[in-house]
């Protein structure tokens, strides 16, 4: 072999041997970048599995918070209720709505006077008079006065006995007028006493 010959293969082996290299570098770079994107791709995986997280745990404070400020409102509404309640059962001020009226044109004892109020009481009313007089928390009593009459709250009251209940007018009505209620004893007890029920769908106690 000569020696053209020697430079020609020297010079083919070192480009083989370079080419070799150069593949295999360019086979780590690959490697390389492959592997920087893949943890670059599971980086935002990450993040965003660690948003959605976030994201999840807000919802639900937020729906904690919602569900705190319906509680707040119901017992709101519990506390406004019965502040109502307590306003009408006190007497403060004067209170509109449906109701009943109902007219006793008849002597009544005392007792009688007192069991109608306490049947209306019962059956639901939020506010009760009779003839004019507000009952309430603060009322002080009926008294029998000794010529038979009826008094309360230092006033007398007389036939016909007219009494005001302000409340669901039928529910009333309804507890009022079942078998053995209080219009069934009264008529068993004063036969031929007329008793007037009305249901009105406003009416006014002062």
């Amino acid at each position: 072999m000569n020696k053209l010959n020697i430079n020609i293969f020297v010079v083919s082996l070192m480009m083989g041997i370079f080419i070799i290299i150069q593949g295999r570098s360019f086979e780590n770079v690959g490697d390389i970048i492959l592997r920087d994107s893949q943890k670059n791709f599971y980086e935002e995986i990450r993040v965003l599995n660690e948003s959605n997280k976030d994201l999840d745990s807000e919802v639900k404070d937020l729906n904690a918070s919602l569900e705190d400020l319906k509680d707040r409102n119901k017992a709101l509404d519990v506390i406004e209720g019965e502040i109502s309640k307590y306003r009408k059962l006190s007497g403060d001020g004067s209170v509109f709505g449906p109701g009943i009226v109902i007219t006793i044109n008849g002597k009544m004892d005392t007792a009688w006077i007192v069991d109608l109020i306490n049947d209306l009481f019962s059956a639901g009313s939020e506010a009760v008079s009779v003839n004019g007089v507000r009952i309430t928390n603060f009322t002080a009593g009926f008294d029998t006065l000794p010529q038979g009459q009826n008094m309360v709250n230092s006033k007398i009251i007389s036939q016909p006995f007219v009494f005001k209940a302000l409340g669901d007018s039928k529910t009333i009505s309804g507890i009022l007028e079942s078998a053995g209620s209080y219009f069934d004893r009264f008529e068993g007890s004063f036969p031929g006493v007329a008793v007037i029920t009305e249901e009105r769908e406003v009416i006014h106690i002062n």
